[in-house]
């Protein structure tokens, strides 16, 4: 309870253990990887899911924040998700990012 009323106050979201587990085996039932996603996809994802914002990822990356914005788009469409947390959440529970890896914003 802590830790949502601390994420709250900071203006982030917050899952329980619960929660995320739930969405997590939900998004892994889901049939799997609709398409491949590219190198840079992957790359992408991976950042979201240490919680970069659109503008980071793109000084990672050194790209425009328009091109993340497609590559976020494309994942999207990919993994048949709509936000970025389950987009996350599927990365983790196809075993592409350890949640360990996954930071708050």
């Amino acid at each position: 309870m802590v830790q949502a009323v601390r994420a709250a106050a900071a203006g982030r979201r917050w899952l329980s253990p619960r929660a995320a587990e739930v969405l997590v085996n939900t998004a892994a039932q889901d049939g799997g990887l609709r398409e491949d996603l590219t190198e840079r996809e992957t790359e992408v994802l991976r950042l979201m899911a240490k919680g970069l914002r659109n503008e980071r990822i793109a000084e990672r990356l050194r790209i425009t924040e328009q091109t993340v914005k497609n590559h976020v788009r494309n994942i999207f469409g990919k993994l048949g998700v709509e936000t970025r947390v389950e987009a996350v959440l599927y990365a983790i529970g196809q075993g592409w990012v350890e949640p360990e890896e996954a930071e708050p914003s």
